[in-house]
């Protein structure tokens, strides 16, 4: 390599027009034959060069493998030299990529381990009670035919006892007079057992399953494409596309944890694997990319799956529409409800300063205050379906020595106005959507027993275990002493219209002199309009 060095500029060629003066720069504009490529100081001063068409010689000499000059090559848009530039001078090596991939996967596989532990425990407690097998059939058999006595007393009747023949005409009487109900018994666990093994057939957990793995596959195959462009920006997008992706995993588990199959009847489970079939079909098309083809088109893959998708949407929405409508009414007649607790986390208000949000390992959450003198309030993260029915049950634990004394309102706030105002100051509340323990409360159809508000009961220990339901699309709210129901307080059509269509509303509890209230229960299902 040269080192040109002032010193040294006499040893360069010399230009051929200023005799004796050395070659300093190089012309890389040639719109016209006749332009110089080497110059000299004094060329530069009467040619007119723009700076941007010329190279230093210098610099030439002097670079390395790692070098990108400002202006060279000859390009249409010298600015993709600057952004090279800025791409090679960002820090990264290849361990920063393969560790981005392996914490993805690695949390990826954390998060499915953690949902199958779950689902198993759910299932395997609801099911070990509940499922009925032969031994149990033959034992509700014995009971209901009295089989034991009827061979003893036959036994007794053999050794010519007219007090065994008696005992006979007892059970047969007994047996006659009792027929429609052993009947009805006895069919009822055939059927049960019936249905146990046909749930036990696992089929549409195994469509599932085949769906999982179908989009594990997917994920795989695009992990190791190589389409993809060796940058930081691309690897994240791609990333995200692959958290959208998985996300669905954890949804497609919970659901085969909540719906209870043994409830529904055969044209119902048909119709699930025929919905989980067309699912499947169409997440098959996406797993046949071609990759060879995405390169040739010169397409990036995200925007290509976005594409695809984005056509099996049109191509279906139709049918999806119609779906949605017959599995509403499934869950409606059926009257199924699945867990929601995570979908609708909670947060505290900003006005809160001294309230705190816990969650236990059975997924309970309890808001714990540490100041009796200040007001909490807190509220789900996101909007409430306005046309879900909504269950939820707390439990709630005053200050000790402020039992008689403690506030609690219970109702829904604009999402946009959450953190500016508390649910019961109807000087800033626009809505008024709530019940309240105090004098201030809106919803007042006493449904049974005393309104929530009453002061024979308002803050009595038996109103402390609550059960709220409630469905803002039909107008509907109620509140009720848990479990035993003795006083339902529900909103009246009127009070209820203060809620308006289309606008997002969280499901929100303010309290005051409360020491912590526990979330037991936050199940989301259909409306039932009968």
């Amino acid at each position: 390599m040269i080192q040109v060095e002032n010193q040294e500029i006499n040893q360069m060629p010399k230009c051929k027009t200023h005799k004796g003066l050395p070659l300093l720069f190089l012309n890389t504009e040639l719109s016209s034959e006749k332009k110089q490529v080497a110059l000299c100081a004094r060329c530069m001063g009467s040619s007119f060069t723009k700076g941007k068409d010329l190279l230093y010689l210098g610099d030439i000499s002097e670079l390395n493998d790692s070098d990108v000059l400002n202006n060279w090559p000859v390009l249409e848009d010298q600015n993709i030299l600057q952004t090279l530039k800025g791409i090679l001078e960002q820090k990264e090596d290849q361990e920063d990529y393969l560790l981005i991939l392996e914490q993805f996967i690695d949390d990826m596989q954390s998060k499915i381990n953690q949902k199958l532990i779950k689902m198993k425990k759910a299932v395997i407690n609801q099911f070990s009670e509940s499922f009925i097998q032969k031994q149990k059939l033959i034992n509700k058999y014995n009971e209901i035919s009295c089989k034991q006595e009827l061979k003893n007393s036959l036994q007794l009747m053999v050794e010519d006892n007219q007090k065994g023949l008696e005992q006979i005409e007892n059970i047969i009487k007994t047996s006659y007079e009792t027929k429609s109900e052993n009947q009805q018994i006895l069919k009822d666990h055939i059927q049960k057992y019936q249905a146990n093994q046909q749930f036990l057939q696992l089929k549409f957990p195994k469509i599932v399953e085949k769906q999982l793995f179908q989009k594990l596959k997917l994920i795989k195959k695009h992990l190791l494409s190589q389409v993809l462009n060796q940058s930081k920006d691309s690897l994240d997008l791609f990333k995200d596309y692959l958290s959208q992706s998985t996300s669905t995993f954890y949804q497609d588990i919970d659901q085969l944890k909540e719906v209870q199959f043994s409830q529904l009847s055969n044209q119902q489970i048909e119709f699930l694997l025929q919905t989980a079939q067309f699912h499947l079909q169409r997440n098959e098309q996406l797993s046949k990319l071609d990759k060879n083809n995405l390169i040739n088109q010169n397409l990036g893959i995200v925007s290509e799956i976005e594409r695809i998708n984005k056509e099996l949407k049109n191509l279906v929405s139709q049918f999806e529409a119609k779906e949605q409508q017959q599995f509403e009414k499934i869950l409606a007649k059926q009257k199924i409800e699945v867990d929601a607790s995570q979908k609708y986390s909670f947060l505290k208000s900003l006005k809160d300063q001294y309230s705190q949000i816990t969650q236990n390992k059975d997924g309970i959450l309890k808001i714990k205050q540490k100041n009796t003198q200040s007001p909490a309030q807190f509220f789900t993260k996101i909007a409430i379906d306005e046309s879900k029915k909504y269950t939820i049950q707390i439990d709630i634990k005053p200050f000790k020595g402020l039992e008689n004394n403690y506030l609690i309102a219970i109702g829904f706030l604009k999402k946009h106005k959450c953190h500016d105002v508390w649910l019961d100051d109807d000087s800033q509340s626009i809505s008024k959507l709530y019940v309240s323990n105090d004098e201030k409360n809106k919803f007042t159809l006493n449904k049974k027993g005393m309104l929530f508000n009453n002061n024979l009961i308002n803050r009595s220990e038996l109103m402390r275990k609550l059960e709220i339901q409630f469905c803002l699309k039909e107008r509907f709210f109620q509140i009720a002493d848990y479990p035993d129901y003795n006083n339902i307080t529900q909103a009246k059509v009127e009070e209820m219209v203060r809620y308006i269509d289309g606008q997002e509303y969280l499901f929100t509890m303010k309290h005051f002199s409360v020491k912590s209230i526990k979330v037991l229960r936050f199940t989301e299902g259909i409306m039932d309009k009968n």
